[in-house]
């Protein structure tokens, strides 16, 4: 118990002497208890009776006092060249674990090209407002998402319902609207089975695995009541934004999703019916569970569309 007891004690000892090692060093560095208290936001008083403490602690003496100011012992320079190392290498390797700490703070997400470009980039900044501190770093690299993908916190996924991922959580459901040129429009009546067949239609050939080409359209058609125009000429996309921009170019009509379709508003893309819902959405799988993913994830399922 006793030897347990001068352990602590030692440690206790050292403590304190760990804690008045940067007001010594200053001092020394000051040459003056003044200048070092003012450095030190403290007292002169203050700053002197930490130095006795020390040197009570040490059993040394460390300055030499004079009313010209002080000087450093033979002891004292001993002592400040042993803390100066120590401190110095305390400074490293904390500024080494912020580092550490600083390059963890991010989220990595996988997600498409387009909802990459079209409806994610401008709500970013809401998330940094809210979390200045965390990177969010994106891959979205081709038309589908490979939920197998290895380092990525996490994925965001277009499906149709239900995602076959139990796990995926659906945030932004989407809807559906053909697209295409003003001078397209023109004269031109789309209910009609003629009309479609003159047409020539653009397709995101898929938009989820094991999907047909003309999925999307196909679908649309059916809900419309509308006969699947066989005789229409088919151009075929890896990405809906691009085959929306070929539509603004007036190559032909694009299936567009509202989700994607902002940029557009002001363009010259016109939208001749009403959006139907895709019978699909946008689903979010969190890999990690981290506690940056975890709010990325809060602030995804939380934004009203």
């Amino acid at each position: 118990m006793f030897r347990n007891f001068k352990l602590w004690v030692d440690s206790l000892i050292k403590g304190q002497i760990l804690a008045l090692l940067p007001a010594f060093c200053i001092s020394a560095r000051e040459k003056s208890f003044t200048k070092a208290a003012k450095s030190c936001h403290l007292t002169t008083g203050a700053i002197s009776q930490q130095m006795k403490q020390l040197e009570s602690l040490l059993g040394v003496s460390l300055f030499h006092r004079t009313h010209r100011g002080i000087s450093l012992t033979t002891n004292g320079e001993k002592l400040l060249v042993c803390s100066q190392h120590c401190l110095q290498e305390l400074d490293s390797v904390i500024a080494s674990f912020r580092k550490t700490a600083a390059e963890t703070r991010t989220v990595k997400l996988r997600l498409t090209p387009s909802f990459a470009l079209k409806w994610l980039s401008p709500r970013l900044p809401a998330f940094y407002k809210l979390n200045p501190e965390i990177r969010v770093i994106t891959f979205a690299e081709g038309s589908l998402v490979d939920e197998r993908a290895e380092d990525v916190d996490i994925i965001i996924d277009y499906q149709r319902h239900p995602h076959p991922n139990p796990s995926a959580k659906m945030f932004l459901e989407e809807y559906i609207t053909p697209v295409m040129s003003g001078q397209m429009n023109a004269d031109t009546d789309w209910q009609t089975l003629p009309a479609w067949n003159s047409a020539t239609l653009l397709h995101d050939a898929q938009p989820w695995p094991d999907a047909s080409p003309d999925q999307e359209w196909r679908f649309w058609f059916q809900r419309n009541n509308i006969p699947y125009p066989e005789d229409a000429t088919s151009h075929y996309f890896n990405r809906t934004d691009m085959a929306m921009a070929a539509s603004e170019a007036g190559i032909g009509i694009a299936m567009g999703r509202m989700a994607l379709i902002g940029k557009y508003e002001n363009s010259m893309l016109f939208r001749p019916f009403n959006p139907i819902q895709a019978h699909a959405g946008y689903y979010l799988i969190n890999k990690t569970n981290s506690i940056e993913s975890k709010l990325f994830e809060s602030w995804i399922l939380g934004i009203n569309n």
